[in-house]
């Protein structure tokens, strides 16, 4: 079934495309055919009874055809500056929602690593058995300047991200390296900044907490 109907829109596109072909084919030739067609049309108007009282003999047919083209001419720049003004507030539309999509999904990212990695650092401080992959990639750094450069987070938030990345980084570098002095210092410093030392369970300190509350909320696209 998912075939057929895979199978089903190929094909409606493909007789779309066809018929958008067509269409500019046909407008093509009606382009280039209008100053006959128009100065049939006269002629044929002039013949007839009734209607041909209508027609102007104050111009030649030369001088009605020049005329209705250069109408024509107009009206088909008005509808290119019309089509071309829809076509930029469409992209500019597009560019808009491309954007909020970037800032709701790198809000996301951090929130899900900031969770994560405090866990496991968590533990680690208190020597409870964890797993030591933590998670830092260039990306990350990426979706903390997105949210900056868009006025989603302020300076401060920034700084709390920023220091957040420094000692995730270290933390799995010197751990990579085998160096358990460093690890450990590292670990220690950054609980003491980021975690409420006094609290029996992980707790996240009021600046950390305060990033985490606005990420939440940029993530929902508030």
């Amino acid at each position: 079934m998912g075939k057929e109907e895979a199978t089903d829109k190929t094909g409606n596109k493909k007789f779309k495309n066809i018929g958008k072909i067509l269409i500019c084919l046909l407008a093509l030739l009606l382009v280039v055919f209008m100053p006959d067609i128009l100065f049939h049309i006269r002629t044929i108007i002039k013949k007839l009874p009734f209607l041909n009282i209508i027609v102007y003999t104050g111009i030649t047919d030369a001088e009605y055809v020049q005329l209705m083209v250069a109408s024509l001419i107009n009206c088909a720049a008005v509808s290119v500056s019309i089509m071309a003004y829809h076509v930029a507030r469409t992209t500019g539309r597009t560019q808009t929602d491309r954007q909020k999509q970037e800032i709701i999904l790198s809000a996301t990212n951090m929130v899900k690593n900031i969770m994560e990695n405090s866990r496991k650092i968590y533990d680690f401080g208190k020597n409870i058995p964890a797993t030591h992959d933590l998670e830092m990639n260039y990306d990350l750094e990426i979706n903390g300047i997105c949210l900056f450069s868009s006025a989603k987070i302020t300076k401060e938030h920034r700084a709390t991200w920023q220091s957040y990345v420094d000692k995730v980084q270290k933390i799995k570098k010197y751990y990579n390296c085998g160096n358990d002095r460093l690890k450990d210092e590292k670990i220690k410093s950054f609980c003491n900044r980021f975690f409420d030392d006094d609290a029996d369970e992980m707790t996240f300190s009021p600046e950390m907490e305060n990033l985490l509350e606005k990420l939440k909320l940029i993530s929902k696209g508030e």
